[in-house]
């Protein structure tokens, strides 16, 4: 009888560390992530036959398989996946704008049956997230900006499906990731201009007024459209006074920051709100013309009778009281040169 235990034992043992070996071998193939999280040694970031994700890059893997101890437990890549290069990303470009068409093309086909082109719509979205590569190869911004993919990805941003917007704004925040962009700042510039030849700002704010923060994915989709716009504006400052020119954006900002409660979206409102006054006597007025003085001091005013609750809330506070600042030192100076 414990011989027999023992042979089960050592029976469930072996096929436990099978199962080891084989989780170990997929994880270090592939490491699934819903959303590009900057660039990892040794993999990229694509939507392949496992999912969405970071997949081991062939030619890496092949130049050190001389110093694999168990070379035959790593899995072989699909051969279609390849570290994104200039043909790569001629190839992602045109599938995108495929799927785009397929999916339009279908939604009229079918107004009146939305389940027949619910294939088509999980199709462009995959191909909008796999666009999320091309943000850990800044190199390439100069190509992408020569295929224009640009009309047909804003667009995008008006799609019925929210989750398509959604993705889109993650991904245009990704592409213009200052901390990204360091070291490529011609490669951000262009791209910048070439998202401000098809009215990136004009469309941006329209679907940003449209999310229902309500819903969670909505909320997020708003945190990003804000940063997308901070991260325009630190690439070309000049965006600044081009999107408080152009749109609604900060009265947006001011009527988003007005509610008691707090969270991280109203604490990232006050933060571009404070960038967009920083430097700008134009957007200085322009928060005086829509009463936005008001506005701020009332949000400081919740801070006399308590201190803020956390990191978040301070700053937010800070931001506040910065953009009242920014906004009465130029008060002063319109003033002082008028006196004199």
């Amino acid at each position: 009888m414990a011989s027999q235990h023992a042979s089960e034992w050592h029976l469930q043992a072996a096929i436990n560390a099978a199962a080891g070996l084989a989780d170990n071998a997929s994880q270090a193939t592939f490491q699934p992530s819903r959303t590009f999280q900057g660039p990892r040694p040794g993999f990229f970031f694509t939507a392949g036959p496992q999912g969405l994700g970071y997949y081991l890059d062939e030619k890496q893997a092949e130049e050190s398989k001389a110093e694999e101890p168990e070379p035959e437990q790593v899995k072989q890549l699909d051969p279609d996946i390849q570290l994104l290069d200039a043909k790569g990303l001629k190839r992602i470009v045109t599938a995108f704008e495929k799927k785009y068409k397929e999916n339009l093309e279908q939604r009229m086909k079918y107004a009146e049956a939305p389940e027949k082109f619910l294939d088509s719509e999980v199709d462009l979205d995959e191909q909008v997230k796999s666009l999320l590569q091309v943000a850990g190869s800044p190199d390439l911004y100069p190509l992408l900006v020569e295929l224009n993919p640009f009309p047909t990805l804003l667009s995008c941003l008006s799609h019925e499906n929210t989750d398509i917007a959604g993705d889109t704004v993650e991904l245009l925040m990704e592409l213009t990731d200052a901390d990204v962009l360091q070291e490529h700042e011609e490669e951000a510039r262009s791209l910048v201009a070439a998202l401000l030849e098809n009215n990136v700002l004009e469309l941006l704010v329209q679907r940003l007024t449209s999310f229902n923060e309500k819903v969670e994915e909505e909320a997020k989709a708003v945190f990003n459209c804000l940063n997308t716009f901070e991260n325009m504006v630190e690439t070309d400052p000049s965006v600044a006074e081009q999107v408080v020119e152009k749109t609604r954006l900060m009265k947006w900002l001011l009527g988003r920051i007005r509610p008691r409660e707090f969270d991280s979206n109203k604490q990232q409102a006050s933060e571009l709100l404070a960038i967009l006054v920083q430097g700008s006597e134009k957007n200085q007025k322009k928060l005086g013309e829509l009463n936005g003085i008001d506005v701020v001091l009332q949000c400081v005013a919740l801070y006399k009778g308590r201190d803020p609750g956390t990191a978040e809330e301070e700053e937010f506070m800070q931001k506040v009281e910065e953009a009242q600042l920014r906004r009465e030192t130029a008060h002063c100076t319109v003033l002082t040169v008028r006196t004199n």
